[in-house]
């Protein structure tokens, strides 16, 4: 995860609750799928995909919380 951020790569992650808390530090650095559940895996990899905007909204976030917490 850690290297996904410094590389500013749009990321999805389960939402347990260490990755959930990187999104309190820098709101939507990281894409949420619900932990265990992979319909909702799937449903997020499909929009993120066929969303350009999301995805470079993520790499921002990511370069922010990169330059913040690395």
């Amino acid at each position: 995860l850690a290297q996904a951020l410094a590389h500013r790569a749009p990321t999805l992650a389960s939402s347990l609750p260490l990755n959930a808390e990187v999104n309190t530090r820098v709101k939507g650095t990281l894409a949420l799928f619900s932990a265990g559940d992979a319909d909702d895996l799937a449903s997020r990899i499909v929009q993120l995909l066929s969303n350009a905007d999301e995805r470079s909204a993520l790499k921002k976030n990511a370069d922010l919380y990169a330059r913040e917490y690395s």
